[in-house]
């Protein structure tokens, strides 16, 4: 089943903040998502976030990983833009 994540927050794993690798933090819940300034500015980090190749592990179904791909831009109720991702996720609780 396909659902959608959105983005949180990115985190630099290079001190320098130059380089590459970024983790990207994801949330199943809209709320939680940071939001964009405008549309435009969403759609501009969706290319971004396209171009890094995010890889997903531990939220996919059946395991292994899944490469988001198409970013796209959601308004929240309250107007505000967030950035998300469609995969075959599925939500786990911690045991």
């Amino acid at each position: 089943m396909t659902k959608r994540v959105y983005v949180v927050r990115s985190e630099d794993l290079e001190p320098s903040g130059i380089a590459m690798p970024v983790r990207i933090f994801f949330s199943f819940h809209i709320e939680e998502a940071c939001p964009w300034p405008t549309k435009e500015q969403a759609q501009n980090g969706c290319q971004a976030l396209d171009s890094l190749g995010v890889v997903v592990t531990g939220w996919v179904e059946g395991g292994g990983e899944f490469v988001c791909k198409n970013f796209g831009v959601d308004q929240r109720e309250s107007g505000q833009f967030v950035v998300f991702c469609e995969g075959p996720f599925t939500y786990r609780t911690a045991a």
